[in-house]
C-alpha cells in the first residue's frame, strides 16, 4: 500500500517521463497530427460528391496539406524517415540508430493521430456524423483487404511519399514535391500513418474491434518501409 508521499512521487516521476518524451518527440507527434488533419480535411471536401472520380481528385488535391505541414515544420513522418537508409548506406549512421529513430517516429505519429481523433470527435461542430461514417467505412474496407494486397499497396504508397521527400531534399519546388503525394491518394494506396487515423476513429466509435487492425498495420508498415528503402537504394549515392 502506497503512502500519499510515495503515490505523489510515482505520479511526479511518471509525469516527468511523459514530458521528456513529448519534448524529445514533439516533431513526430506533430507529423502524426498533420497527417490526421489531412485525412479529415480530404474526407470533408470529398464525402458529399456524387462522382467517385471527382471525390478522389478533390481528396488528392487537399491531402498534401498534411505533408506540406511536415515540410514547413521539418517534423518527422515515418514514411519520410524510411529514407534514413541512405545515411546507413553512406556510413553516416548505424542501422541500429536508424531503426530506433524509425520506431520512435512511428510511436510519435501514432500519438499525434490519437490526439487529433480525440479532439475532433469530441468537438462535433468540426466533424459531422457523415464524415465519421465515411472514415469508418474506409477503415472497415482497409481492414478487410488481404495482407499481400496491403503490402503491395504500401510499397507503391511510399514510393510516392518518400519520393516526394527526396524531391524536396534535392531542392525542387514544394508544389512539384507534393505531386507524388496526390498520386498516392489518387491510387488509394496504403499510408500507415494515415491509417492510424482511420483505425483510431473506427475503434473509438465502435465501428471496428482492435483485433481487426494489427495485421493490416503490419502489412502497411512493411510495405511503406520497402517503398522507402527502394528510393534510398537508388538515390543514396547522390546528396
Amino acid at each position: 500500500m502506497f503512502t500519499f508521499y510515495e503515490f505523489y512521487v510515482n505520479v511526479y516521476q511518471c509525469g516527468v517521463i511523459i514530458i521528456k518524451y513529448l519534448k524529445a518527440h514533439a516533431s513526430s507527434i506533430f507529423a502524426g497530427m498533420s497527417i490526421s488533419v489531412a485525412v479529415y480535411i480530404s474526407t470533408i471536401v470529398a464525402y458529399s460528391v456524387d462522382s467517385p472520380s471527382i471525390a478522389r481528385l478533390l481528396a488528392a488535391i487537399v491531402f498534401p496539406i498534411g505533408l506540406l505541414l511536415c515540410f514547413v515544420t521539418k517534423s518527422k513522418l515515418f514514411t519520410g524517415q524510411t529514407l534514413l537508409l541512405k545515411s546507413v548506406l553512406r556510413g553516416e549512421m548505424t542501422l541500429a540508430k536508424a531503426l530506433l529513430s524509425l520506431l520512435t517516429t512511428y510511436c510519435g505519429n501514432i500519438i499525434g493521430s490519437i490526439i487529433v481523433v480525440a479532439v475532433l470527435l469530441n468537438a462535433r461542430s468540426s466533424v459531422n456524423q457523415a464524415v465519421v461514417d465515411t472514415i469508418n467505412a474506409a477503415a472497415q474496407s482497409k481492414a478487410g483487404a488481404s495482407f499481400l494486397a496491403v503490402l503491395l499497396s504500401g510499397i507503391v504508397c511510399n514510393l510516392c511519399v518518400s519520393g516526394a521527400a527526396e524531391l524536396k531534399s534535392r531542392g525542387y519546388h514544394t508544389v512539384i514535391s507534393l505531386i507524388p503525394v496526390s498520386v498516392f491518394v489518387l491510387l488509394a494506396t496504403e499510408h500507415v500513418v494515415a491509417n492510424f487515423t482511420y483505425y483510431t476513429q473506427a475503434v473509438y466509435t465502435g465501428a471496428l474491434s482492435f483485433g481487426a487492425i494489427p495485421i493490416n498495420l503490419l502489412a502497411a508498415t512493411i510495405g511503406n518501409l520497402l517503398g522507402g528503402f527502394f528510393i534510398s537504394i537508388f538515390s543514396y549515392k547522390t546528396k
